[in-house]
């Protein structure tokens, strides 16, 4: 029994002393003054994240394609830093390297300095759906956006936030999709598994000019799940009598859904429903405001992977990969459970999905 709780204690004391050394080097966050370019603020999510930025007094770049939202979200962010808070507005299409390019060089000098901080979260999502019934259109235009767009920037910035020497940092805004691969969404978990690839790749690359890279793997947002109005539908599927049908269970996508409501559970009450990136109601904004939240503690301590849910943290420890580990003891100990939930997990799903007879087709939230 004495060598049970000496190893216990010894444990125990790993994964403190562990997440003592994290608090101990952790890199903080100090953004006064400092140049951040964002795209992705015409999403609640992105404005969100924006509005942290500009209370810690940093000075933002936003670019995108519709220079009416641009404004409003510069409006957004003035109201809350004050009138004379520095935000540059630049109308651009996140694909064109000319455009982009352009923009980022009218960032920089309206500025007087080179881009710090880099934070992309531009997102293009598609509404659930089975993958043979996606328009392969949408299907691209989401790897524009969810991809493409950030190659394009980032190889707009990089050379002078390397040059500037300045410590920066560059912030995907991912999905927790492109670790859970969820039925019905494989339409975006693609182009959100490449965001990740990336940030692998520039992770390694970056170490040598003390480029610091993060990814955040945002869940499910929150809202009221009695307001049918607002309740997430599949695509109606149909019997052989032609009877429209949206099982909760039944269903594989509702099925999803109805997953990521309980795994969401954390984010607020056990009446969360399912709400996308665009939902703009009250409830899902302060939602939105809590992941920003999330966010911001991550990069404090200087976390690569940073998640909002508790079935995140869990994937995250399974495809961890050879990124860095938030508290390397405390997730390979947690290594031990994670599998047995996961197996009894999908044997739930298993034992109660029916595949439909007929999907609907997919189009943009």
């Amino acid at each position: 029994m004495e060598s049970g709780w000496i190893a216990l204690i010894v444990l125990v004391g790993s994964c403190v002393l562990s997440w003592l050394w994290s608090l101990l080097t952790a890199p903080r966050f100090n953004v006064r003054g400092k140049h951040v370019l964002f795209t992705g603020t015409e999403n609640p999510l992105g404005l969100a994240i924006a509005k942290k930025y500009v209370k810690k007094g940093a000075n933002v770049s936003l670019i995108g394609p519709t220079m009416e939202i641009l404004k409003a979200a510069q409006s957004e962010l003035q109201k809350v830093a004050g009138e004379d808070a520095s935000v540059f507005v630049f109308e651009c299409e996140l694909v064109d390297s000319k455009q982009v390019e352009q923009a980022v060089q009218e960032a920089n000098t309206f500025h007087g300095r080179a881009t710090d901080h880099i934070v992309y979260a531009a997102s293009r999502r598609i509404k659930p759906g089975y993958f043979w019934e996606q328009d392969v259109a949408l299907m691209k235009e989401a790897m524009d956006v969810n991809y493409l767009g950030a190659v394009v920037l980032i190889k707009a910035a990089l050379p002078a936030m390397i040059e500037a020497k300045n410590r920066g940092r560059i912030v995907f805004v991912s999905s927790v999709d492109s670790l859970e691969f969820p039925v019905g969404c494989g339409a975006c978990s693609g182009s959100k598994s490449a965001i990740r690839g990336l940030a692998d790749s520039l992770r390694n690359e970056l170490l040598l000019y003390n480029i610091s890279v993060a990814v955040f793997y945002p869940g499910t947002s929150s809202y009221n799940l009695l307001d049918t109005s607002k309740s997430f539908k599949s695509p109606a599927t149909s019997n052989e009598a032609g009877e429209e049908r949206y099982g909760i269970v039944n269903d594989p996508i509702n099925w999803y859904l109805y997953c990521r409501l309980l795994c969401s559970a954390n984010e607020g009450s056990i009446t969360t429903g399912y709400s996308t990136f665009t939902d703009q109601s009250p409830a899902a904004t302060k939602s939105f405001d809590k992941k920003a939240k999330v966010l911001f503690n991550g990069l404090w301590f200087g976390q690569y992977s940073i998640t909002t849910t508790w079935n995140g943290f869990l994937l995250r420890m399974l495809s961890n990969g050879v990124a860095p580990r938030n508290n390397t003891f405390l997730e390979w100990i947690s290594l031990f459970f994670v599998g047995g939930y996961h197996f009894l997990r999908q044997k739930v799903k298993e034992t109660s999905l029916k595949a439909p007879t007929r999907a609907g087709t997919a189009a943009h939230v």
